[in-house]
């Protein structure tokens, strides 16, 4: 019996004209082995719980929309700076 004997493979389909899985299929091809790639990220997800890593699929394409008052935002600089002004 042959290794191949006991392997189930199974395909995974990007469209290309899609933003997300776009830039999904560019990164992950970025790896020399995408087949470990893919197994890695099913076994954290898998380990994780019972939710996982991925509970639902989120667009990175659409930015958050934040309102600030202009006093929120001076003083949400103020706090930073006093914080991290010596780091930065």
């Amino acid at each position: 019996m042959s290794k191949e004997d006991n392997t189930v493979r199974k395909t995974i389909g990007f469209n290309i004209d899609d933003p997300d899985e776009s830039a999904d299929l560019k990164h992950a091809m970025k790896r020399k082995n995408f087949s470990r790639y893919v197994k890695q990220l099913i076994h954290l997800d898998r380990v994780q719980g019972r939710e996982g890593l991925i509970s639902a699929r989120v667009s990175i394409t659409e930015a958050p929309s934040v309102q600030t008052s202009h006093n929120e935002e001076k003083s949400q600089k103020e706090v930073i700076n006093k914080s991290f002004g010596s780091f930065l």
